[in-house]
């Protein structure tokens, strides 16, 4: 058995040219210059007599015959042309037809001398034969120095591509159990060259333990002949201690029975590559700023989490889905850097109140979800829930600042009905949404009515979309207005209408604000709903004016939403909206409840005096009810209070009420501002506000909210 190469043992390439001169190895002059020697030295014994003392010998021995032979003088001239003829016939043909051919006119010769001697025929016999016979050698003995030197330039070449390579060789002597170890291979762990011996162990037994076993198995597969090449990633102990990743390949050698003799193959480090691998596997599934594993990591282990709830024996695991109350407020009020810090703060209180069976991700923004792998019911996962609450309550320092966090928290338990992380995660934030909505700081536990209530809602979503965008081209009316006429206590008569929209559902009927005004806020709809109501009264305004000139002064009251107030270029649109109807801003007036005027108070007033100066009038939609600064209050360029319906309802049986609405009507003449009573139900609340001095009244007493026909003949018996 050849034992493994070493290249290393192998003279250099100038001792090679040294001693073995590189030579044509395929030219006309390989097959040619051996027959031409062979005929030199075959003419030259015949020049010396060599030739003819074989001939006389040869016949006295073969054939009995004393007589001298003798060898004409110009045989010399017919060896020569034989000679070199052959030479140049023959070149053209491998070399074992040569031989073949070199060897049938020897045997040919032969013959011939001994079927022409017995006829008296005597011609010579050694001359051609060793013509022919000392070519035959000299072409052999050719291709061997030629053999041999095309082995050592393949060799050559093989040891200088294995020094310039930058993979390490390996040559597996399977027989006798020794490894050829290649000086980049050594060097790749950190040795010498002769650090190391040729024993299998050198790498097995740096191999890292995790990895070992499955090298081991790949390597016995293509042993045994089941895979057509060995190929296996797997991390090498570095002398520094370290793991370095090589990506071993190789190849069996096998003897004619199939049975695997020797094993060669190649290592390359990939360490670099498995680097830069971790990196993106990190950065597809962890979150850079709290290093926990974002939502596609998350979805992984929820995914392997149900898998193992469907087999027994089953156990139980819930998902919290946390978001952080009012965390926009933080985070614009002290800085992103502050609130990423918090983020990270968070994260990692998280991470040590949690057990290592459980999974904390961050979902995006101040959102997180926590897998709690095993609990026992929905109470175990309620008592998790406000413990986390619990710790994250405590304060946060922040620069020697402290920061309080609520956090509200929706929560869904595993069922084996769950196959999807994706709906595990969607009923968990649904849950969430729910706590937040019954007022923050709350968990809730998902049950089927919500996903419901969701649905409903997402439907109604879409119908109200497509509503508003159908409006806005004329093509149904689905979306009306309503009017509630707003009287003169003195007299009775109509001073207004207020603006109220319904929804012509086509498959529930009749929609009041309060079915989907909340989901439009929610949704950003609002926008272009209010848009879309101003322009429609301002509209129907401009008809009834047209219709009655009589009542220059009736005004049409629409209620302005918050969103609205928080967009740039508000006053240039109201006035737009005038324009294109061709309504005067006298004739409008806009009411804002009173809590968004106080919420945004100081950056209002510019608005508001910019509305004003149009001439649009401005209310206060449903005052006392919230908080209101007279300071602000007084510097507002409001025309009117419309006191909330909830004080008018009982001004009769409440001496609470009545004198809150004596109060808000004092405060409101003494800043020089009219008041509307909105609620008015009976005739003696009518009278009651009358008597307070109150101006205006709305309410069911005079008129329920009409459509614009119905509204047009209230003003004709008005007339």
């Amino acid at each position: 058995m050849r034992t493994p190469f070493n290249p290393n043992k192998f003279p250099n390439r100038d001792s090679l040219s040294r001693f073995c001169p590189r030579l044509p190895v395929s030219s006309f002059w390989w097959s040619f210059l051996p027959i031409a020697t062979a005929t030199l030295a075959v003419i030259s014994l015949l020049k010396l007599g060599v030739c003819q003392a074989l001939e006389v010998l040869t016949y006295q021995g073969l054939f009995l015959l004393q007589e001298p032979i003798h060898l004409q003088s110009w045989l010399w001239i017919v060896l020569l042309f034989v000679g070199i003829g052959s030479g140049g016939m023959l070149q053209r043909l491998r070399f074992r037809d040569q031989l073949s051919v070199l060897l049938l006119l020897c045997l040919g010769w032969g013959l011939l001398s001994l079927t022409l001697v017995p006829y008296g025929v005597k011609i010579p016999v050694v001359t051609p034969i060793l013509l022919f016979g000392l070519s035959g050698g000299m072409v052999a003995l050719a291709e061997v120095v030629r053999t041999y030197l095309l082995l050592r330039q393949s060799e050559e070449r093989y040891a200088l591509a294995v020094r310039g390579s930058s993979e390490g060789l390996w040559d597996w002597n399977l027989r006798t159990d020794r490894v050829y170890f290649s000086p980049r291979w050594k060097e790749m762990l950190g040795y010498l060259e002769h650090q190391l011996s040729d024993s299998p162990q050198e790498w097995l037994s740096r191999v890292h333990p995790a990895d070992l076993e499955l090298l081991k198995v790949a390597i016995a597969d293509h042993l045994r002949g089941n895979t057509s090449h060995f190929e296996n990633e797997h991390r090498l102990l570095h002398q520094n201690g370290t793991h370095r990743w090589m990506l071993s390949r190789g190849l069996a050698v096998r003897n004619r029975e199939g049975k695997a003799e020797r094993m060669v193959g190649s290592q390359t480090d990939i360490t670099s590559r498995k680097q830069t691998e971790e990196e993106l596997w990190r950065s597809a599934f962890f979150d850079k700023l709290t290093n926990l594993p974002n939502r596609p990591g998350f979805i992984n282990y929820l995914r392997q989490a149900i898998t193992r709830i469907q087999h027994p024996p089953m156990t139980v695991f819930a998902v919290l889905w946390l978001d952080l109350d009012r965390f926009k407020v933080v985070n614009n009020s002290l800085g992103s850097a502050i609130g990423d810090r918090l983020l990270i703060a968070v994260s990692q209180r998280l991470r040590a109140f949690l057990s290592s069976d459980d999974v904390t991700a961050r979902m995006g923004g101040d959102e997180f979800a926590v897998l709690l792998d095993q609990v026992q019911d929905a109470n175990d996962a309620i008592r998790m829930a406000e413990r986390v609450q619990q710790v994250l309550a405590l304060p946060f320092n922040m620069d020697g600042r402290e920061v309080f966090l609520t956090v509200s928290i929706g929560i869904a338990l595993s069922s084996t009905h769950y196959t999807d992380p994706e709906h595990l995660l969607r009923d968990a934030d649904t849950a969430m949404h729910r706590a937040k909505a019954h007022g923050r700081a709350r968990c809730q536990v998902f049950d089927k009515a919500m996903r419901t209530r969701m649905v409903v809602k997402l439907l109604l979503e879409n119908d109200l979309r497509r509503a508003i965008a159908q409006e806005a081209y004329d093509k149904t009316h689905e979306l009306q207005l309503y009017y509630q006429p707003i009287v003169r206590l003195v007299t009775r008569q109509v001073v207004g209408f207020e603006a109220l929209v319904r929804w012509q559902h086509p498959e529930q009927g009749i929609l009041s604000p309060t079915k989907f005004i909340s989901m439009a806020e929610e949704t950003g709809l609002i926008i272009p709903l209010s848009w879309w109501v101003l322009r429609a009264a301002c509209r129907q305004m401009r008809q009834w004016l047209q219709a009655f000139p009589n009542q220059p002064f009736l005004t049409i009251n629409v209620n302005l939403s918050t969103q609205q107030f928080s967009m740039s270029g508000l006053t240039e649109y109201i006035c737009q909206i005038l324009e294109e109807t061709e309504l005067d801003g006298t004739n409008l007036k806009l009411e804002m409840t009173e809590s968004m005027v106080m919420e945004n108070a100081a950056a209002i007033v510019a608005v508001l005096h910019q509305l004003r100066s149009f001439g649009i009038q401005l209310a206060i939609d449903d005052f006392g009810t919230g908080y209101s600064s007279l300071s602000y209050l007084a510097r507002f360029p409001i025309n009117t209070l419309k006191i909330d319906r909830s004080f008018v309802r009982n001004i009769g049986i409440s001496s609470d009420s009545l004198e809150i609405v004596r109060t808000i009507l004092a405060l409101a003449h003494n800043l020089g501002m009219d008041v509307t009573a909105e609620g008015v139900e009976t005739p003696e609340q009518a009278n009651q506000l009358l008597g307070m001095h109150c101006e205006y009244g709305q309410g069911y007493f005079f008129a329920q909210p009409l459509d614009a026909d119905a509204a047009t003949n209230f003003l004709e018996q008005q007339k």
